[in-house]
């Protein structure tokens, strides 16, 4: 602090000002710029009446509000305390801190099914289409469960690696992170003492530190107990031909975990598209999912899309035909991403529109949306197949057996060895 502004201190402090008055100069002056402050006290030291300064120091802060910096601040003030406008989330996951600012429809009443099971310790595999809202649906179960003082930790499986030793490298780096949060949110909420967690870089590390009887587990809960639920999101990339060791290692372990009493992990959800319902193992016997007991991930109802879009109305002032919700809701089947796909081709509609309208719309803009659409593009970037067998595999479902319902017979070796091989894909 200069001796400049001391001395403004001094002065603001020994003359008349009510306290808010008063603050607010110090403030000001604390703040301010240096050669301002200087020019202020120059003039303080010429002005020998205490009512004069007073009335000077009070004109200094009535300029600072009349800067145009200031008024652009206050502008800018004024602005965000304006509401957004929502939007439709096509593509991504919706977190936490987000739904407050897209249409949303909170899924936790249709998941209760899910959480029955994973309140009975089941390892559950949750599966629907890409883009169908099952990341968003596992936050907000997450949220719930997190609420009832259960720990859950979330997982996503990008880019796997074939060497099964850095499989667990990855997985254990992941996990540590989700756990080094929890303690650090468990400290900020009265906790005497910051808890380390020990080094994470193998599957002997994981099974450590997940042992009941760890540290850890005495400092998250009061008594040690079996309330950590593990979710394991893009579990389908699991299923690759050359994931297979690591498929099984992970499974294995996993059913080593569930069926011993001596870890902390009380229920595991993997969460994929509906090919993790044939998992990628040479022994199904060692998965300790139960397919029988697998959710699937529930599409809008028609209710719910209608709540979507009457909200969107609203808020748009639009006057929109109840016969093109309806029509949404039937050409989607309540499909999450493509229910706010159609959400952003009626943002760019005019402010009225007839179902006529709608569906020259649907044909002209959908479309171009829809090759924009992430989920769109990775479907034809799988198509675009390198791998020889399973490109060998789509000709033969595309010439053999696509288009006919009739039973199809297979006499070539090479034909049989292919689909026998698709067995263990």
């Amino acid at each position: 602090m200069s001796n400049n502004t001391s001395t403004i201190f001094t002065d603001i402090n020994s003359l008349s000002f009510d306290i808010k008055e008063k603050a607010d100069m110090l403030h000001f002056f604390t703040y301010n710029d240096t050669s301002e402050t200087d020019k202020v006290k120059t003039v303080l030291s010429t002005i020998e009446e205490d009512e004069v300064k007073v009335e000077y120091l009070r004109r200094c802060i009535k300029q600072r509000d009349e800067h145009p910096a200031m008024r652009k601040r206050k502008a800018n003030e004024r602005c965000s305390a304006v509401p957004k406008r929502k939007k439709f989330s096509v593509n991504s996951t919706i977190m936490p801190w987000e739904r407050e600012n897209v249409y949303y429809v909170n899924p936790i009443n249709q998941s209760k099914e899910l959480i029955d099971l994973i309140h009975k310790g089941e390892y559950v595999l949750l599966h629907g289409p890409r883009a169908s809202g099952k990341s968003t649906r596992t936050l907000q179960i997450m949220d719930y469960l997190e609420e009832e003082g259960y720990v859950c930790i979330y997982v996503v499986f990008g880019d796997l690696t074939v060497d099964v030793d850095l499989f667990w490298e990855k997985v254990a780096g992941s996990l540590k992170r989700n756990l080094d949060i929890k303690c650090k949110e468990k400290f900020k909420l009265g906790k005497t003492e910051p808890f380390e967690i020990p080094a994470m870089k193998t599957l002997e590390d994981i099974m450590n530190v997940f042992a009941l009887e760890a540290e850890i587990w005495r400092y998250l809960f009061e008594e040690p107990d079996r309330k950590v639920i593990l979710f394991f999101d893009e579990f389908d990339t699991l299923l690759s031909p050359n994931q297979k060791q690591v498929c099984d290692s992970f499974l294995t372990n996993l059913r080593i975990i569930k069926t011993s009493p001596h870890y902390a992990i009380k229920s595991v959800v993997g969460i994929g598209t509906f090919s993790i319902l044939n998992l990628n193992t040479s022994n199904r016997s060692v998965s300790p999912f139960n397919v029988s007991d697998a959710f699937k991930n529930p599409n809008f109802t028609e209710d719910e899309v209608k709540l979507i879009y009457d909200e969107f109305i609203n808020e748009y002032g639009l006057e929109i035909d109840d016969l093109i919700i309806k029509d949404i809701y039937v050409q989607t089947n309540g499909h999450s991403g493509l229910v706010n796909l159609c959400g952003r081709v009626i943002e760019s509609c005019p402010n009225k529109l007839d179902y006529a309208s709608w569906k020259l719309y649907e044909i002209e803009k959908l479309g171009d949306e829809i090759s924009k659409y992430r989920t769109f593009k990775r479907m034809t970037d799988d198509l675009k197949i390198k791998d020889a067998m399973i490109l060998s595999g789509v000709i033969l479902l595309r010439t053999r057996f696509l288009g006919t319902l009739n039973d199809v017979k297979i006499t070539d070796n090479k034909e049989l060895e292919l689909i026998h091989s698709s067995d263990d894909m």
